[in-house]
C-alpha cells in the first residue's frame, strides 16, 4: 500500500506519531483502506501505524469517510489504489 501512496517505506512508523493536518492524506487513505480491505479492529490497525489510541483511528476514518462522500477526486484516488491492491493479491 505504501508504494501506491508514493511514500517511502520508512515513513510508516512516523504516520501515527508526527503527521497532522492536510499533509496526512496518505496516512488517512492507508487507514481507510486497511479497515475496508482487512476488517481488522481499530486497535489492530492503530498498532500497525504506531497509534496508541484506537479513537484516533476512529476519528480519521470518520473524517475521511466524510471527505470521500464529497470529493470525486478522492473517491477516484482511493478506488485506483484499492484496485491495484486487489490485483496484487
Amino acid at each position: 500500500m505504501i508504494e501506491e501512496l508514493d511514500m517511502p517505506r520508512n515513513q510508516i512508523a512516523d504516520w501515527g506519531i508526527r503527521k497532522r493536518g492536510a499533509d496526512n492524506e496518505p496516512r488517512n487513505i492507508a487507514l481507510y483502506l486497511a479497515r475496508r480491505l482487512t476488517g481488522k479492529k481499530l486497535e489492530e490497525i492503530g498498532k500497525e501505524f504506531n497509534m496508541d489510541n484506537y479513537s484516533t483511528v476512529s476519528s480519521v476514518l470518520c473524517k475521511i469517510g466524510r471527505e470521500v462522500k464529497t470529493s470525486k477526486a478522492l473517491q477516484r484516488r482511493i478506488t485506483q489504489i484499492e484496485d491495484r491492491l486487489l490485483k496484487g493479491q
